[in-house]
């Protein structure tokens, strides 16, 4: 049996965009800033990411993950 997670912090999706609440995209951006830099890679991933490792965790590119 395999079995395999995907736990994604922070992803920029318009919930994330939502989540802030603030109509002034300066704000905005400086918010997005400090998040990032909480992050190791000091970045959001990008939706198609979470995606990719889905793909590659359902294939058997992965059978020995």
């Amino acid at each position: 049996v395999r079995v395999n997670a995907i736990a994604p912090g922070q992803v920029e999706t318009p919930g994330l965009a939502a989540f802030f609440r603030i109509d002034d995209p300066e704000e905005i951006a400086r918010r997005k800033a400090a998040f990032a830099a909480t992050i190791p890679l000091g970045r959001a991933s990008d939706p198609r990411e979470i995606a990719s490792v889905a793909l590659f965790l359902a294939s058997d590119l992965s059978s020995y993950v």
